[in-house]
This record gives C-alpha cells, structure tokens and sequence, in this order.
C-alpha cells in the first residue's frame, strides 16, 4: 500500500491531510462571520467580567486598595489582572481623588451619584472599554471602584508600535464600529445572561478570509508533503517501467494543476489577502504577480529539473537531431544565463523587501523568503547548466570551443539588449565560470550531496547571488535617493507639516490669544508665549519659532523686533509656497527661513480680532532623537528612513547648503551637471544628482559596504546550504519509504565526512558557546552602563528641577509645587531642559499625576493617560525607593524607564521625575546586531575554510589508508606484494597485519591451488570420463554386432561394416566435440578487443534469429553505444542468449522474444525478455554454473562461458524469471567514453 504502485497509502494520506486543512479552513470561515465574532467579544468579556467577580469577593484585597497596604505582589497581580480597575474617593461633592490604579493606559471615571446608571455602559478612550462603577457592601459611601473590561484600542497615529485591535481575537477587523444602540447589519454582544451589552457592525469588505493557525499550517505542509511524496514514488515507478516519459508528464501536470490554482483562483480564495501572495509585497507582471506564486514557480522546475537530471541521462549528438539539441541547449543556456538576473532584478527592485544585511536586527520574514527565493532561483539556473554542460561536453571534442561560443554568446548579450553599462554581460559570465568548475570537478555526481563540491558549488553561488542583489540594491537606492533630493531641493519637511495643522486650528480657536489681543500688555504678552512655548510649539523642535501677533489694525503687539504686517503680507503674497490654509513654505530661502505661518484669530462672532505669524527658521543642529518614534504615523516611516542621508546643494557649483558634519567641498568644479553618478567608498557612498544646470544635490550615506556584501554572502551561503540539507532530508525520507537499504548507501559515513561533520560540529558549537556568552555578557554590561547613564542623566534633571523649585521657594510645600507645576512658565521649563540635554522628561505630584511633560503629544492623543505607571508608583511611595529603573512599554515600543522622586528639605517627596529611555534598546539591539554579524560571518568563513581543511587534511590521514586499500584491491592469489610503511601508528598497524597476511595467503595459496587442481582434475576426469562413457558405449555394443555377424557369417556383412563405420565416425566427432569444448572452457581463445556499437551488433545477432518460428523483436534507442571488447566473443553471447531464449518457448506458444538496448550512467544495457516457460526456483542458483544444462543435450557450458565474456570485459549479466510468463537476461556492460567525443 505504502511501496508498490500505485501507492494508495500516501495518496489516503494526503487526501486525509487537504481534508483536515480544508476543514481547519471552514471553522475558521466560520468564526468571521458577524454573530460568531460578537459571540467571541462576549465570552472574553465574560471572562473578565469573572476575574473581576472573583477579586471583588476578596473584602480583604478591596480594603488594602483603599488603606494602600497592598503589598508589591499584590500590585503586581493587579496589573496583570485581565481588567483595569481604578480607586476613588470622594473628597468633596466635585472632586475625587484617585487611590489606586492597576494601569496607566486609560483612566476610568463614574458619576459617583448614578453608578447604577453608569454600570456596564461603555467607555471611550483609547478604545472602547465595558465599564463597570462598583460600590461593595464593605465600602465606605465615598469610595467607589471603577474596572475597564477591554474591548478594542483604537490609537489616533498608527505604525509599527500603535495597532488598534480587538482584545478577544486579533481578527477581529479593527474597522469594526462599537455602537452603543442597535443600527441595520449589526449584532449584538451579549453578557452571560443574554441580555444585550452593545452592538457591533462589520463591513463585509473587511472580513479575513484566512485566519491560518499552527494546526492548519501543519496540516497543509503535510498535505503537500504526501501528495508530492505520492506523485513522485508514481513518476518513479513508471521511469522504471522505461516510461520515463510518462512520469515526467505526470509531475509537469502536477505543476501546472498547481500553479494554475495560484494564477488563476487566487482571486476567489482572496489568496492575495496572504502576506506572500500580496501584490503589495512583491508583483513583477502578470506572469510572476507575487512572491508566493514566484517561490512555486522555482519549485515546480526544481521538482522537474531533479527528474530530468535523474532519469535522462544520455543525448543524440550525431545526426540531424544533434544539431536540433544543440540549438536547444543554447537556449537553455541563454536562459540559464539571463533568467536569474532578470528574476533576481525584478525581486530586489519591484519589490517591498529590503535586502539590507548590515544589521541583523533588519532581518525579518520577508528577507528570509526573499532570499531563500533567490537561492532557488540560482538553486535551478545551476542544476540547468550542470544537464546543459553534460551535453555540450558529449558535443564538442574541445571544451575550448565550448567557452569561445559562451563568451562570444555573452558579449552578444551587451549589444542585443542595449546595456552600455556591461552590467548584463559582467553577471552572465557567472555561468561560464560555473561550467568551467564544474570541468575541474568532472567527478561531480548529484548523489554527493553533502560532499565539498556541493559546498564549493554553493559558495560560488552564493557569491554571485550576492553581488547580483548587491548590483540591483544599489540601482534602487540610486533611484531613492533621487526622489530624497528632488525632495531635498524643496526643503519640505511632511513631519511638521503634519504636526503643524493641530497646531493651527488649536491657536485659532485659543481663549488666551482672544483674551491678549482684547486686553494686550506686556506681562501678559510673556504669559501668552511661555504658553505658546510649552503648549503649543513641543513638536518643532527642529525648528525656532519666533512669533508676532497684530491686532485687527495692525499694529504689532509687544513682538521681538520692528518687523511690520506689511513684510510678512508680502512674504505670504510672494516668496510662498501654500502648504494649507495657515501655513507657506519658502522654496528660495537662503536663510534657513523655510516656513511662515499667518493665522487669523476670531472671535465668536466671526469678527477679526488680530493676526499671529509665526516665523520658523532651521536649527543650525538640533537632535531629533527628542521627538519619539512612538508618535510618528506609518505613511511617514519612508520619509523617516531618510535620517540616514547627509547631503548638501550647490547652487552654480558653490556650496549652497548642507546638513550634518560631513566634510562637503566648497565647489564641485569637476562635476559633469548632466548626468548622475555614484561615488562608493569603503564606508561612504556618495550620490552626485544634477537636479537643473544651476542646483547639484550630493548625497551621502555612511556604510560598511565590505561588511554589508560579507554579511549577505554568508546570509545566501546559509540559505543555499539549507536548501540543500531539505533536498538531503527528503531523499533520506524517499528512500526510507522505498528501503531502508537504500538510506545507507544515500548516506555513506565516510572518514572525509566524518572528520567534516566533526570538524563543523566543533566549531558550530564552540562559537555559539562563545557567542551567547559574549552576547550575555555585553547584554549585562550594556544594561548596567545604561543604567548608570539613565541614573547619571535623571540626577542632573533633578538637580536642575531642584534649583529651579528652590528659586520659586516651593520646593517645601508640596500644594505650591503642584501650583506651580501647572504654570505654563514651569512647563517651558521642563521643555527646554529636554531639549538641551536631548531627552524625554516627565515630572509628576506625589499622588502620581502628570504635572509636566516634555512630550504632551503622547497624552493629549490619548496614547496614555497622565499616570505613573502603578509599580513605580508604588515602589516609590510605600517603599521610598531613591532610583528606580524599569522595563516598560508603550504599545509594541518597550524602552528603559527611570524614576527619582524630588525630596524637600524634609526628606518628604513632593513629586517624582520620569525619564523615559527611549533609544535604549535601539542601541542595544544596533550593538548586538554588530557581534552576531560578526559571528555569522565569522562561521560562514569557517565553514568554507573548514571544508577545504577537511579535504587536505583528510587526504593527508587517509593517504596511508589509500595505499592499503589500492593494495587490497588488487590483492590476487599469484603475487602479492608486502607494503613499507616507516611510522609506527595505527596504519603501521595495518600494514603490518596485511603484510602478514600476505604471507599467510602465499602459504594458503599455494596449498589450496594444490588442492583445487587436483580437485580440479577429479572433477575433469570424472566429468570428461562420463561425456566419453556415453559415446563409448554403443561403440562398444556395434562393434561386438559386427564381430557376432562377422564369425557367423552373414550375408549382410560389408552392409553391417559399412553401417558400423558410419555410427563410429558420428561418436568419434562427438567426442572430438566433447573435447573442443572442454578445451575452450579451460582457456579462453585469444581475443581482439576493438570499438563496437552495441547497436549494430544487437542488429546483426537478431538477424539471425529472423527465420525462426518465433517473433524477435529490436527496441533501438537513438543514442549510439560504443563497447570495447572482442566483436566475435560478444556475438557469441547474444547469439547464445538469443538461442537459449528460442528453445525456452514451448511449441503450441506463439512465441516473442524483445531484445531492448538503453544508458544509463555510463553503462549500457541488454535486455533479452521471452514468454517462455521461466526457470524454475530450484535451478535459479545452478544456471550459471559450468557442466549445468536442463536441456536433454549439450554440455552446460554456454551460460557458464557467456557470464566468463561478460565479466571479463568489466560487465555484468543477471536474469529475472517468473514461471509460466518468462525471462528476462539483463547485460551490463560500460559505455567507452571516448567515442561520445563526436563533433
């Protein structure tokens, strides 16, 4: 079932394993349908709502939380509660002050006289949450708890660390609305007693349709895994059944079946909706429309071009029909050549994946399948180019030849294609370099699979991959950055643009610029900028801001210099650029006066109260690391990227601008305007980009580009050698389902192989010891160094907040701190000293509020609320910690904290400062990146040096081993010489006990020939005595008649002698047989080896067999097979096995006898097949033996002398029988290689 034909086990296997996956496939269409995703929300919330049930039965935990003598592992269960919960007490009819809280994500609030009302209402946030106001029987009256049961976040900016999703399940769209009153096409989501909590409506156009889990995921690898399993033992079984043909078609067909599900049903299985198959990621054309349905494509033709390799092994290469292959080898050829260039070119440039190998940290699945793609892709143009140089090398008799045509071919490639730039032509010589390593490793067989030319073949590829990618990388960045200078000239920053429209609809709408410009002075033109400052101006920190507001008349009011409305009417009328309706952007500015913004200010009525205008010049060198990555929305990542890039522009070749600290020149004289160019260096690459014949913009990025091109190499060399370990693997699996036999012979352990894998075994484990350990190390070493920063850096920041509190005399007095802490004075502050000591700064009371912030963005939208976090809150209010350094995150960004609380004279803290280490782990991971490439590169060296190692060292160990085993091969009885071997090891060991056996044998030779001739001669005299007998006999017995009739007299006596003589002269030429035959068995006849074509001969010994009662039939092959061996002794064979074959069929039998001739692997094969009767089981064992016959006449000797000729021309000969349906006699003889050296 599971190893003969047709193999239903594995076809019931793989049926049972698409079943499983398409069931797995439907419970999952199943839970998005609308009612089953509320079903889901309702059973998650219910079992938060249960959690928290099962809390507030605890009266003992609920009075902790109010009398604050919870203990540290109790806070800590709390915030790991499935549920946020929050403590108030009512201090008076408005306020309430917040005890307790288990998260800072949101705060929860009730109206303290309807919590009743407000129980299980829902509450909008950052999200939507189920509410719940509680009030136990073991409260006091003015306390109240408030818990949040999460159903979904919805953050206002959205990237890589802010996902808005659903709590219950992740596909859950997170389009879905939550809606408190029920509206067409909405469900409802339910608490544990059915009653109705909310409704939720989804569109139908945001539905997944592929929610794949590790189940399904298993299931459908399996299912590939048997149905490619089952197709293949299927092609395998008809190759053996010389329907190689048919099998080949059967696995094209699969293929086709294959990707024709993926190219033309993709859209009604929503395959494009997986990452691989999304045109967003990779599309090329309609031919090649994503990733995944490039990937099946390359495996698909490795699945064919294994076959190929495999089961067709020989080729016409004289004749009409050569030159036809040939014609098709050049295509090939070209195909092999150009195809993976074209397809590596369109995967690195119309593609989403980046290719970027100096981090390690930048490696993500795509990378991976990028590059386990293009190592198919090379993976296949290799295995083309091994068939196409087999047969080129049967075609030309010089391989010089050969590689004049290739070159010749390549260089035609520059002109047919029009690339002036070589680039085609200096990659397509990669598969004339391969071809000619593939002549030096002419003993390259595909079944050396773990052997070092496999190694050094894929280091080769590897190479080329690597400088391929390379190639096209760098032609995308040239293109990236032409689009960063087109942008660059325009000095557009999207960033604060777009941080710039909040900004202007808060101030137009600004109560306290309404109340300035109705009663203008000067103090309170200084409080309307300190709170310009604080409030507003935080997110331009690039940027300085100088601000002038008009009244209605316009007249300035208290601005810093002269300046009048009238220049900066004409500076938005003129030099401007209109950004939106408030803000112009200047293109010509040579001051780095980029932006200008003019914002009216109404009143309620609509009239004109006055004008602000805010002037927005460059910083000469600001530091943007204070503006998180946190609060950057997804679409400005791209524009983000750029921050690697220092550039400059000259306008007329001077030096117009620049950026950073790069060492630009003051003029470009030597730069040609029309055309752009790339200057690469070891560490930097410089583009030169004309943007007019006035302005040249210079690029520069800052790279490894030796540790980049290394880090890739070794990256595809690993890809290449997995590859090759899942194609070992899979015929390791193969041959264990056909016969475990067949696994050992796969997998040889041999000393070379031995002392490789010992040698990889080494140092694969001794450098990932001593990686994790220097990783572990560094990682214990970097946290301790940042915390010591972070410490060093939070103390200055206290010091600094300490003399600015004890300037204003309020550091005593924790009720004036909080005062002060909301003035727009102290806020300004705290943002200036962020920004000078380039960081984030968060200063909060002694009840844990924020009071001052240098990034309120992050509050106001709602990112987090303005609480500490519950644990550090805690560990510095109850157990006065004086440092605090704590991993935390905000959404998927986790960074480093750290926390002192400010202390009065008193020691008494009035309020505690936060220091929010953004960039902590950037640096770690940029640090670790660095040593694990390192490492991998470090490896991949050693992994090839260790190859090559292991084959000098190895000949050098075995070449002792060698001399003994070429020694035992041609150990013979007659003469036998000792080895000398000089060193006493262990192969001094062995040559010791063979030279001792030799002497041994000699002895034991010379006894047993003694013994086998006479032996010999018995078994002769007895056999030739009972052939002679026979004939002797009725000599005996005629001879006594014709003396009998003789002395009586007969009258028919000259007729008798006559008759006598006659029957004499018959047995003595029957004896003269006898003998001849004898004589010819005992020593073969002198032979003239000569070149045959088996063809011919095969033709020749049929022929004679055409007037027999029997059909004989010739299966010819088109490949011509030349034998060495003598002509007359192997038609003697045929001639004998032909005949053997005729007398085998019984006379009522229609008889038919198939002689077939085929290659393979350097052999060629006879096949003579009967219908007669078989050979019987109890003389298989006997036929070939000498003086064996089953015929009533003949010596026995035919098969015994046709296995003698076989074998001495280095063949083989075997027979398969089946009783009452026939033999087969198989000859096995090799293929003389130098006649395929036809031209």
């Amino acid at each position: 079932m599971f190893k003969r034909a047709p193999y239903w086990g594995w076809f019931l296997l793989a049926l049972f394993a698409w079943a499983f996956t398409a069931y797995r496939d439907y419970v999952h269409h199943q839970l998005t349908r609308p009612s089953n995703m509320a079903d889901l929300i309702s059973r998650d919330l219910t079992q938060r709502n249960d959690a928290l049930e099962h809390q507030l039965k605890n009266a003992d935990l609920v009075k902790k939380i109010f009398s604050g003598k919870l203990s540290l592992d109790e806070v800590n269960k709390l915030a790991d509660a499935p549920f946020l919960i929050y403590a108030f007490e009512q201090e008076s009819d408005e306020d309430n002050i917040l005890i307790f809280w288990n998260s800072n994500q949101v705060v929860g609030v009730c109206n303290q006289h309807n919590l009743t009302k407000e129980d299980y209402t829902l509450f909008r946030n950052n999200g939507t949450y189920l509410k719940r106001c509680i009030r136990t029987s073991g409260m006091l009256p003015i306390q109240t708890l408030v818990a949040l049961l999460p159903i979904n976040t919805n953050y206002a900016i959205h990237n890589e660390y802010l996902q808005s999703d659903f709590a219950a399940a992740n596909f859950i769209p997170a389009s879905t609305k939550v809606l408190t009153d029920s509206i067409p096409n909405s469900v409802a989501v339910r608490d544990a007693k059915g009653k109705p909590l909310f409704y939720i409506q989804i569109m139908e156009e945001d539905i997944p349709r592929w929610i794949p889990d590790a189940a399904m995921e298993i299931s459908l690898v399996l299912a590939a895994l048997f149905s490619v399993t089952w197709i293949q033992l299927l092609a395998v079984s008809l190759a053996r059944k010389r329907k190689r043909w048919m099998g080949l078609l059967l696995i094209i067909s699969t293929g086709l079946a294959t990707l024709s599900f993926v190219y033309f049903a993709a859209p009604r299985f929503h395959l494009s909706e997986l990452p691989l198959f999304s045109t967003q990621l990779y599309a090329a054309s309609v031919f090649v429309p994503s990733l995944g349905a490039l990937i099946l494509d390359m495996l698909c033709l490795l699945w064919v071009l294994l076959y190929l390799i495999k089961h067709f092994t020989s080729f016409q290469t004289i004749g009409w029909r050569s030159i036809f292959n040939f014609l098709w080898g050049l295509i090939l050829w070209l195909i092999a050549t150009i195809g993976p260039i074209i397809l590596v070119k369109s995967l690195v440039i119309d593609s989403g994946i980046s290719f970027d190998a100096e981090s390690f940290y930048s490696v993500n699945e795509f990378m991976v399948v990028g590059l386990f793609t293009v190592g198919l892709i090379w993976c296949n143009a290799a295995i083309i180019l091994y068939g196409i140089n087999r047969f080129f090398n049967s075609f030309f008799k010089s391989v010089w030849i050969k590689y004049a045509l290739l070159i010749a071919l390549s260089i035609s490639l520059v002109f047919i294609t029009h690339n002036t730039s070589w680039l085609l032509f200096k990659l397509s010589l990669w598969s004339i370099i391969f071809i000619a390593l593939l002549d030096t490793r002419s003993q390259v067989k595909w079944k050396t699979w773990l052997g070092s030319d496999v190694v050094f073949g894929a280091a080769f590829l590897a190479l080329v991959a690597t400088l391929s990618l390379q190639s096209f990388a760098e032609m995308k960045e040239a293109d990236r950055r032409k689009v960063f200078a087109e942008e660059i000239v325009r000095q557009r920053d999207e960033i604060m643009e777009y941080a710039f429209n909040g900004i202007s609809d808060s101030l137009s709408k600004s109560e306290m610029l309404q109340a300035f410009l109705y009663a203008p002075s000067a103090d309170a033109r200084m409080l309307v900028d300190e709170k310009l400052f604080s409030n507003y101006f935080r997110g331009l920190s690039r940027y300085d801001a100088q601000v002038y507001i008009f009244d209605a008349k316009g007249l300035p009011l208290y601005n810093p210099d002269i300046e009048g409305l009238s220049r900066f009417e004409n500076l938005t009328a003129h030099d401007r650029m209109m950004v939106s309706r408030t803000l112009f952007f200047r293109p010509n500015s040579r001051d780095g006066h980029y932006y200008l913004a003019a914002i009216p200010i109404q009143n309620a009525g609509g009239n004109l109260l006055g004008k602000i205008f805010i002037d927005l010049s460059l910083k000469k060198s600001s530091n943007t690391t204070v503006y998180p990555e946190l609060l950057q929305p997804a679409r400005q990542r791209e524009s983000d990227a750029n921050k690697a890039y220092t550039y400059a522009v000259y306008v007329n070749q001077k030096l117009w601008s620049q950026s950073g600290n790069y060492a630009f020149p003051l003029t470009l004289s030597h730069l040609n305007n029309e055309s752009k160019s790339v200057l690469s260096h070891l560490q930097t690459s410089v583009f030169v980009y004309p943007i007019s014949l006035e302005k040249t913009v210079v690029i520069v990025q800052s790279k490894n580009s030796i540790m980049r091109t290394a880090t890739l190499f070794s990256y595809m060399l690993g890809v290449l050698m997995v590859i090759v370990l899942i194609f070992v693997l899979f015929q390791l699996y193969f041959y264990f389902i056909v016969g475990k036999n067949k696994t050992s012979r796969f997998f040889r352990p041999t000393i070379q192989r031995r002392i490789h894998f010992a040698m990889l075994g080494v140092v694969f484990v001794s450098f990932f010891i001593i990686g994790a350990a220097t990783i572990a190390v560094f990682v214990q070493r970097f946290d301790q160094t940042t915390k010591n920063r972070l410490r060093a850096a939070i103390t200055r920041i206290e010091k600094s907040i300490r003399q600015e509190l004890k300037s204003k005399n309020v550091l005593n007095d924790a009720i004036a701190f909080d005062a002060m802490a909301d003035e727009p004075a102290f806020k300004k502050f705290i943002v200036d000293l962020a920004n000078s000591q380039s960081l984030d700064i968060n200063v909060y009371s002694s009840l844990g509020e924020l009071t001052a912030t240098s990034q309120d963005e992050i509050y106001n939208k709602l990112i987090v609320a303005r609480l500490m976090m519950p644990d550090a809150y805690y560990k510095l209010s109850v157990l006065n910690e004086p440092f605090l350094s704590e991993e935390e995150n905000i959404g998927g960004l986790h960074y480093l904290a750290g926390y002192v609380p400010i202390r009065n004279e008193k020691d008494e803290a009035v309020g505690y400062i936060n220091m929010p280490y953004f960039a902590s782990q950037t640096e770690l991971n940029g640090q670790i990146s660095t040593i694990i490439v390192a490492l991998i590169n470090i490896i991949a060296v050693v992994f090839i040096v260790s190859v090559a190692f292991a084959l000098i060292v190895t000949q050098w160990i075995t070449r002792g081993l060698q001399m003994v085993i070429g020694r035992f091969q041609r150990f013979n009885l007659q003469s036998n010489e000792p080895i000398v071997w000089n060193h006493e090891d262990e192969i001094g060991l062995l040559v010791r006990a063979y030279n001792n056996m030799v002497k041994k044998v000699e002895e034991s030779t010379f006894k047993l020939a003694q013994s086998e001739r006479e032996s010999a001669w018995r078994e002769m005299a007895k056999q030739v005595a009972h052939e002679i007998k026979n004939p002797l006999t009725p000599m005996k017995l005629n001879i006594q008649y014709l003396q009998n009739a003789l002395q009586s007299g007969h009258p028919d006596a000259p007729k008798l002698t006559n008759q006598v003589a006659a029957s004499l002269l018959e047995q003595i030429d029957n004896l003269s047989y006898i003998a001849s035959a004898f004589s010819d068995f005992a020593k073969m006849p002198e032979v003239k080896p000569e070149t045959i074509l088996l063809n011919e001969l095969l033709k020749a010994a049929v022929d004679l067999f055409k007037s027999e009662r029997v059909i004989v039939q010739l299966q010819e092959t088109g490949v011509l097979l030349p034998v060495y061996a003598d002509r007359s002794q192997l038609l003697r064979v045929f001639t004998n096995l032909l005949q053997n074959a005729v007398e085998a069929i019984v006379d009522e039998q229609s008889g038919v006898i198939t002689v077939s001739l085929s290659a393979q692997d350097g052999k060629a094969f006879v096949k003579i097949k009967d219908n007669g009767s078989g050979i019987s089981d109890d003389v298989v064992e006997k036929i070939f033996s000498p003086y064996f016959t089953t015929k009533g006449s003949g010596t026995g000797l035919g098969l015994a002398m046709t296995k003698r000729i076989i074998e001495f021309w280095q063949g083989n000969i075997w027979f398969e029988t089946v009783q009452h349906v026939g033999t087969t006699f198989i000859v096995e003889l090799p293929i003389q290689s130098a006649m395929s050296n036809i031209s």
